[in-house]
């Protein structure tokens, strides 16, 4: 019957197992690192060997690793060692210098340089002035054109400019011109300045003004040397739409139709009113041309603005129908005054005589004609209280 070979023979021969094995490695190590030295003597050509001081390795266990598996390292101050703790050491401070080297080479790369700036500077500044010009030319096309439209509309008799622009210039109300009138160098400004004035004398709505003229009511001096005739322009179709359809916007007719307004406070406007016409004022512009249009008001030579024939027609016909209202209500109120024959006294018992009763007594007309005169009655109580 055989027996179980003992555990610690068995590990002890694994020792001496992996004894000899460490053994034959340093053997072969050494004999390389012999090897080496022969060749190194013999390429130095004196044949004799440097005295070397072999370090035997020494061994480790490594952590982790059963205790039959040996790690072999080499031992410290040994060639081998040295060797490699310098290449351990020196390939990464070599890896570190190229990578910083690089970085440093593209950091450059991605700045701009001097010489770029001032290319990129002198490529912007030329596309500016480029498209400057470009601007400065469309600017000059479209006032070339403009000028030319514009004389295309006053040698036809339109309004060639502002806020009639188009218009007949026979059908831009008095109270613009007045306004163009007093805008200096209006007359001479190019482009159509000189062509304006002429086209305006022409068809005489413009006049030379006297040193010192000034317009009615607000008094602004005709800078241009040149006031307006003035008069009632013609309207357009869409004026007399406008002007049929207006309503006030304030005073006592406000929302009333203008067209319904009455004659006597038209009258008003223009004589009652000093200062009413300010033609500074926007609104009363408006409420002026729609009286124009409607045939409510006209100019004077000097420039007041007046009723016309016919609204004062129409003003008298209303004060005569007042006036015949009047004097209806006068007779039917004053009919048994007026024209009549006073009436004589009445009795005691009459109605107005009951109402003049007070505390003291009644009054009682005594006598006849002429001779009628009104008495008071005593009371009874009193008349009979002085018998006894």
């Amino acid at each position: 019957m055989s027996q179980a070979p003992n555990s610690g023979a068995l590990q002890h021969d694994a020792a001496d197992e992996a004894g000899t094995t460490e053994d034959a490695l340093m053997t072969s190590e050494a004999g390389a690192a012999s090897s080496s030295l022969n060749g190194a003597a013999a390429a130095d050509g004196s044949g004799t060997l440097p005295e070397q001081r072999v370090t035997p390795r020494k061994r480790t266990r490594a952590e982790g690793v059963p205790g039959d598996h040996m790690e072999v390292e080499a031992a410290a101050g040994s060639a081998a060692g040295a060797a490699a703790a310098g290449a351990e050491v020196e390939v990464p401070a070599n890896n570190g210098a190229q990578a910083h080297q690089g970085q440093e080479q593209d950091y450059q790369q991605q700045q701009p340089q001097p010489a770029d700036e001032e290319a990129q500077a002198a490529a912007e500044a030329a596309a500016a002035a480029e498209a400057a010009a470009a601007a400065a030319a469309q600017a000059a096309a479209e006032a070339e054109a403009q000028a030319a439209a514009q004389l295309a509309a006053v040698l036809a008799g339109n309004m060639p400019w502002g806020q009639y622009v188009g218009r007949p210039l026979t059908h831009v109300p008095v109270a613009y011109i007045s306004w163009v009138c007093q805008q200096q160098g209006v007359f001479n400004d190019p482009p159509v300045g000189t062509e304006l004035r002429d086209a305006m004398l022409e068809r005489g709505l413009i006049q030379p003004a006297p040193p010192g003229a000034v317009t009615p009511i607000t008094g602004h001096p005709f800078a241009s040397n040149f006031r307006p005739v003035w008069r009632v322009a013609p309207a357009t179709a869409e004026e007399a739409l406008q002007a049929a359809m207006a309503v006030m916007a304030f005073g006592m007719h406000a929302g009333t139709r203008i067209a319904l307004v009455p004659s006597n406070y038209i009258l008003w406007m223009c004589e009652g009113a000093h200062g009413f016409w300010n033609l500074d004022q926007a609104y009363k512009r408006t409420l002026l041309r729609h009286l124009e249009v409607l045939g409510r008001v006209e100019w004077t030579a000097d420039g007041q603005v007046v009723p016309t024939e016919a609204e004062l027609d129409a003003l008298m016909a209303m004060d005569e129908a007042m006036w015949d209202v009047h004097d209806e209500d006068w007779d039917n109120n004053h009919a048994d005054v007026v024209g009549a024959v006073p009436p004589a006294f009445h009795g005691a018992d009459d109605e107005w005589m009951n109402d003049e009763m007070d505390e003291e007594g009644a009054l009682e007309v005594a006598g006849e004609g002429e001779g009628q005169q009104l008495v008071l009655l005593e009371e009874e109580g009193d008349s009979e209280g002085e018998g006894a």
